[in-house]
């Protein structure tokens, strides 16, 4: 017994041209959304990129810093060097163990101590230490 009431009104030929909004509006939206989702991808990428630069740079910048063995072992005094090895418990044997030589550093060696040139004045400090 109630009657049937039209309460919304719809234009002509809305369902019609329904397919055609709907497409227009995801079209327009696609595009915005391939632009954003391209660059949130770029930048997740390049933030991740720009981290870890920063810290190869870093490291490679603190291992830069330390000094090598060789660099420290020259700052030292040779005669605090002898020093040192007197008064430890190393033999020759366990120091050449350890040793590394290269053909030039042997040959240097050997040409310091085969060609000492001694003079006068030297020869007497060394004959005089001798006796």
């Amino acid at each position: 017994d109630i009657p049937k009431k039209e309460i919304f009104n719809v234009p002509e030929k809305y369902f019609e041209k329904l397919p055609g909004i709907v497409q227009a509006r995801i079209s327009r939206n696609a595009v915005g959304r391939r632009a954003h989702l391209a660059f949130g991808y770029a930048l997740r990428y390049v933030l991740a990129l720009t981290s870890i630069a920063v810290a190869a740079l870093f490291w490679f910048r603190q291992s830069a810093s330390i000094e090598s063995p060789e660099s420290l072992l020259t700052s030292v005094e040779t005669a605090d060097l002898v020093a040192y090895l007197n008064d430890s418990d190393l033999t020759t044997e366990e120091l050449m163990d350890d040793l590394l030589l290269y053909p030039e550093d042997a040959s240097g060696i050997e040409e310091e101590v085969y060609n000492l040139e001694l003079g006068d004045g030297n020869l007497d400090a060394i004959m005089d230490e001798l006796d």
